[in-house]
């Protein structure tokens, strides 16, 4: 068997397996934990420094917390929940904002030469690693796996990458908090003698074509479906690829055939949950069908799959739609992806698909808001879009002809930059916070002052009125300057008059709706200084 060592460093040198062994004992001699056991919570940007700490925990049969995001205020609800914890970040790392903890501990990282000695991983020790997700209403929730569940997935990701015997090189882009980035990037490597990972976790498509070029053949790029659209519209210039590995949303299989012909690689789609780790594999551009892997026993009930394994008590209902095909399955979509319009059925992973189809529209994502507090009304989704030289109702054109009439969006919200979590999915709680920013509505009474002998009998609102309105209901400043406004239709009083914003490189485009008639249209530069 050829070994490779633990970690590639960006400029040659490397770290080994003993090392990490070593350096996970240092920081157990050096945390002087004295009485209690509290949890470790690496935050480690650097692999190599975040596989030392998952050493010590499982060395010391210390607890292993994972946030579902290293945004500080995430990290704190955390901390909150877990109780006892100790933080542990890479040098240079900002651990800023972080509160509650023991003690935040930077992890001493210097590369050493160093013999390729396995990590003992008989399972036998070691507190386990906890994965914390938001929750539906967000609070965090845990979820627990032993050493020998998360070592039995690692061997099935062996079985992944192909080859065995051969070096392989890993660069991710996914976060290795995630469970996705946990399995792939961190107990894999930990797990087989002949699996190196890069150091750092690269983002931009430039970061990830240098990662590639630092480490040594056999490359596995393990990443998301974002990513590798970056890389392939990016025209960016890969260095031989073994396989490429993606997961966290579904792969367009368009996209997977583009990759796969202009990188000459395989593309590997894998499917799993926080709660299971890995499930499944498929490769998109030869079947829609996923294999289960096979220490796991699958069944099914309607559209609902359940997992058992020999680590749960109990078989769990996976929440996404599954359809069975064969021995294996089809993923139709998850259980908060799926949306009910008028009768009509769809998918938001679908839809955004749809979205981004359009000419000229560089990201989207298609999101669904929460129901009016009245309880009355039909809630639509709302389309999101970076499309610099389009409006919205360009996109809104354009998507008509593309999907159901049921779900084209009301409100298309031009954005300079899709906010997106760390491992690559469009960032919900932001998209609609924003959508709460940008959107208000306002009615006129009937006896304003601005109606008086204004039509009498037949009373409609001034343009100016409804105007100031409008800047009013979104707190535009009166110094802001009016670069275009045209009005489109009436607004009677007491009629409710939507607001609707969205940024087009600064300039906020305004939108006023009673039902579905627009009224105004203007567009504002908010700071003309």
């Amino acid at each position: 068997m050829t070994q490779a060592p633990l970690i590639i460093i960006g400029d040659g040198k490397t770290l080994g397996r003993d090392r990490v062994r070593q350096a996970a004992r240092a920081l157990l001699e050096e945390l002087d934990l004295g009485p209690g056991r509290p949890s470790l919570m690496p935050l480690c940007s650097r692999y190599g420094d975040f596989m030392t700490v998952i050493a010590a925990g499982r060395d010391g049969g210390l607890p292993i917390i994972l946030p579902n995001d290293a945004d500080a205020a995430a990290v704190n609800r955390v901390i909150a929940e877990a109780g006892d914890v100790v933080v542990l970040a890479s040098r240079g790392d900002d651990v800023a904002g972080i509160s509650g903890a023991r003690e935040i501990v930077i992890v001493p990282h210097g590369p050493a030469d160093g013999d390729a000695a396995s990590i003992a991983t008989d399972g036998a020790s070691g507190g386990g690693i906890s994965l914390f997700t938001s929750g539906t209403t967000g609070r965090p929730v845990r979820h627990s796996h032993s050493f020998a569940m998360l070592e039995a997935g690692a061997r099935e990701w062996i079985k992944i990458i192909g080859a065995p015997g051969e070096a392989k090189s890993l660069v991710c882009t996914v976060p290795p908090q995630h469970m996705y980035g946990l399995e792939a990037g961190i107990m894999l490597p930990l797990c087989s003698e002949d699996v190196s990972v890069f150091d750092a976790r690269p983002f931009f498509a430039a970061n990830v074509a240098d990662a590639l070029n630092a480490v040594p053949a056999h490359r596995v790029l393990v990443t998301t479906p974002m990513h590798l659209d970056l890389l392939v519209r990016g025209n960016v210039d890969l260095p031989p690829l073994h396989a490429v590995i993606t997961a966290t949303t579904a792969l367009d299989a368009d996209l997977a055939r583009e990759a796969e012909r202009r990188f000459a690689t395989r593309i590997v789609e894998v499917f799993g949950t926080t709660e299971t780790g890995l499930i499944g594999t498929r490769e998109p551009t030869r079947t829609d069908v996923f294999m289960p892997r096979d220490d796991l026993r699958i069944s099914f009930d309607g559209r609902r799959m359940s997992v058992a394994s020999q680590w749960r008590t109990d078989a769990l209902k996976i929440d996404d739609t599954i359809e069975q095909a064969g021995e294996g399955f089809r993923h139709i979509g998850r259980g908060d992806d799926l949306v009910n319009v008028a009768g009509k059925r769809g998918s938001l992973a679908g839809l955004t698909r749809a979205l981004c189809e359009v000419d000229g529209v560089m990201d989207g994502a298609f999101v669904m808001p929460d129901r009016p507090a009245s309880g009355r009304g039909q809630t639509r989704p709302v389309a999101f879009a970076v499309a610099p030289g389009l409006d919205a109702d360009t996109v809104r054109r354009a998507l008509r002809k593309r999907i159901v009439a049921a779900f084209v969006p009301k409100r298309v919200v031009m954005i300079d930059e899709m906010p997106r979590t760390p491992s690559g999915k469009p960032h919900v709680a932001g998209l609609l916070a924003m959508l709460a920013e940008t959107s208000g509505a306002f009615s006129v009474p009937g006896d304003h002052p601005s109606l008086a002998g204004h039509f009498p009998g037949n009373a409609i609102v001034p343009g100016a009125v409804v105007l100031d309105l409008a800047l009013r209901t979104l707190r535009i400043p009166p110094s802001a300057e009016l670069k275009s406004v045209k009005f489109t239709g009436v607004l009677r009083p007491e009629e409710g008059c939507i607001v609707e914003a969205s940024t087009n490189h600064g300039t906020v485009e305004i939108t006023c709706r009673a039902d579905d008639r627009s009224i105004m249209q203007a567009s504002v530069w908010p700071d003309p200084s």
